[in-house]
Formats: structure tokens, sequence, C-alpha cells
């Protein structure tokens, strides 16, 4: 079985490093036609785990607003709560990521250019 993600998305809040871990969340923006062909936009928080040397460059490279590419694997951690009710948080661990734009400069060129490679399906291993 594979167990492998990739999502490109905005980071929502300046990372903070605790205990060699970082957690954040990214928004993905989707936009489609409905069933009426009315454009319709949907936003969707997405939350990343990262560690060890990776979380602790994370903290230092990227800033609220950044575009960023992740890849990682899914991470399901079921718990109870308070009540007694069995919940599944999901999360995605990261094992690397690019900082497409930063938020200072979201209009730069390049940042299209790596899109489309990356949807046409080109290498993604040129943008580790």
């Amino acid at each position: 079985m594979i167990n492998k993600v990739i999502i490109c998305g905005k980071l929502v809040s300046n990372p903070i490093l605790k205990n060699n871990y970082c957690r954040v969340n990214f928004e993905l923006k989707e936009e489609f036609l409905d069933k009426q062909r009315k454009q319709v936009s949907k936003t969707t928080l997405h939350p990343v785990s990262f560690g060890g040397s990776v979380a602790e460059s994370f903290v230092i490279a990227a800033k609220e607003g950044d575009i960023i590419l992740i890849e990682g694997k899914m991470i399901i951690n079921e718990y109870l709560d308070t009540s007694g009710s069995q919940i599944k948080e999901y999360r995605i661990f990261s094992s690397s990521y690019k900082i497409l734009s930063s938020a200072k400069d979201l209009k730069s060129p390049e940042i299209d250019d790596d899109f489309e490679d990356i949807f046409n399906n080109k290498s993604y291993e040129s943008y580790r």
C-alpha cells in the first residue's frame, strides 16, 4: 500500500516549534462549476505536522501567507473525547516542503511555471 500526499496551499499562520515538532494549517482553495453551471469557490483547511530537522527548517523559512508545496503521508489519530465519543483526526505528516511563493511576492512569474509543471505531471523531484 502507498501512503503519499502532495498538497499545495497557503500557510494560515506563522509556524511555532515546540519540542522539535510543528503543527500548522494550510488553506486550499478550489473553484468549479456546479450543476447549474455557476462558479463555486470552496476553501478547506488541512492540518500538517513537521518533525525533527524538517520542522526546524520550516519554522525558520515559512511565514503566514506563503504558498507551499508539501509532500508527506496521511496520519489518522483515534481517541475518545471528554464525552466518550470516538474521534478520528486526519493529519498530514510532512517529509519535505518547497516554498513556491512568499506572502510578500505572490505575483512572482516563476510560481506559475512551477504550478504548470507540477499539474502537467512533470517530475516532482526537481521541486525538492
